[in-house]
């Protein structure tokens, strides 16, 4: 279940705390696709790092870097290696949406995601980074 490869992708995750672990517990279904996988995440310095494996025996990282208050950076990445070298396959920013209450005080909203592809940009030029191709895609749709 890759969703910047199926438009009608839609998963859910469910996170459950373990203190003898002192790790969470994923598990994300998604129903229309029928994917399905558990992950075990960790904080790693000031990030998140999510672990598993997919359908085929693929390494799965989600990460979960450059976290602000009210922002931050989900990274998707494969690896049919063991985890010793990863391919970045999606990428989302995130940016929590504030309303402003009657007297001026902030309440929290929902999350407003901008996705990137990067997956089939990845396959066509292997040799360069995710950034570049990313910068690439955008100059030539912005002409």
């Amino acid at each position: 279940g890759d969703a910047a490869d199926n438009a009608n992708s839609c998963g859910t995750t469910l996170r459950t705390y373990d203190p003898k672990l002192d790790a969470w517990h994923i598990q994300w279904t998604d129903p229309v696709t029928q994917a399905f996988f558990t992950m075990i995440g960790r904080r790693e310095g000031g990030d998140i790092v999510q672990l598993g494996t997919i359908a085929g025996g693929n390494r799965l990282r989600w990460s979960f870097r450059e976290i602000e208050p009210d922002a931050f950076l989900w990274r998707g990445e494969i690896s049919a290696d063991g985890g010793a070298t990863w391919r970045t396959n999606v990428e989302f920013r995130a940016r929590r949406n504030l309303a402003i209450r009657a007297g001026g005080k902030r309440c929290v909203g929902s999350l407003r995601m901008e996705h990137t592809r990067i997956a089939r940009l990845s396959r066509q030029r292997r040799t360069s980074s995710p950034i570049s191709a990313r910068r690439r895609r955008s100059t030539s749709s912005s002409a």
